[in-house]
């Protein structure tokens, strides 16, 4: 499951993974659950985006996770209709319905983290009211239903284990390179 529309790299990143995963003969279904936004054609569309951007301040946190509830009745039936060996998913802060759909599906789940989400959040969102403890309980609740996290350095991975995640289920798969597509010159290109 793959929740990051608007992150390039992160999409560059899993198409790497689902190319190489295919050229090694697995077969790899993707759900890509967020679709880019778009602004209602509806009347009260202005009213409803002023009182959006006046509460968001105060509703991110909430909203964010109010969303695990649709998203894990969809993600229930993706699971029940594809059968997956596995469930890879993409890390999100605020979002474990995929875990938990996995979990009711019975499928172990390997999460992919590229940084701790409640830190980010506080130390580069100030524009959000972040409710105490609230980030990092769901956190720590969301590295707990994972059956592998994968990060991709060794000092990631001890700043994941100092933000609650259990060392003993976190794999370092540092970042690499196709060496068919990017082979080295010799002269420094």
């Amino acid at each position: 499951f793959h929740y990051l529309y608007d992150y390039q790299g992160s999409r560059v990143q899993a198409g790497e993974c689902i190319h190489a995963l295919r050229s090694l003969g697995h077969e790899v279904v993707v759900a890509d659950m967020d679709p880019a936004p778009t602004e209602p054609a509806h009347a009260g569309a202005h009213v409803r985006s002023a009182l959006k951007r006046a509460l968001a301040k105060y509703l991110h946190e909430p909203n964010a996770l109010l969303k695990n509830v649709p998203a894990f009745i969809r993600e229930r039936r993706i699971l029940k209709a594809q059968q997956p060996d596995v469930v890879i998913v993409r890390y999100k802060l605020f979002r474990c319905s995929s875990l938990l759909a996995s979990r009711w599906a019975g499928r172990p789940v390997i999460l992919w983290v590229h940084g701790p989400g409640a830190y980010t959040a506080r130390r580069f969102e100030p524009r959000f009211v972040h409710y105490p403890f609230l980030a990092e309980l769901i956190e720590r609740f969301t590295w707990r239903l994972a059956d592998a996290i994968v990060v991709v350095s060794g000092e990631l991975r001890e700043l994941l284990v100092t933000c609650g995640a259990p060392r003993e289920r976190i794999a370092v798969i540092p970042n690499g390179v196709d060496l068919a597509r990017f082979a080295p010159t010799g002269d420094g290109h």
